[in-house]
């Protein structure tokens, strides 16, 4: 990752602080999260694949650790990401 400087409003400042307090997550995340969320709007196709695999209950059998790539392309062809 690269550091970067953001020029905010006091009050974005403060809506930034709020939800990452309340997520339990750090001020960069939020942010990180929110870009993503704007890219996938505005550019459909483009916004990448998602940078984890979740873990817990699931309707598909087998090792996560095994099919992780599989699921993961399948759901990038499907949103159109590839």
């Amino acid at each position: 990752m690269k550091r970067t400087t953001l020029l905010l409003a006091e009050e974005q400042i403060l809506t930034l602080e709020e939800i990452a307090k309340k997520k339990g997550i750090s001020k960069a995340q939020v942010i990180r999260d929110a870009i993503a969320a704007y890219a996938a709007k505005v550019l459909p196709g483009k916004a990448g694949l998602p940078v984890f695999a979740g873990c817990g209950a699931s309707k598909y059998k087998g090792s996560l650790g095994e099919d992780s790539e599989k699921l993961l392309d399948r759901r990038a062809t499907r949103q159109g990401w590839k």
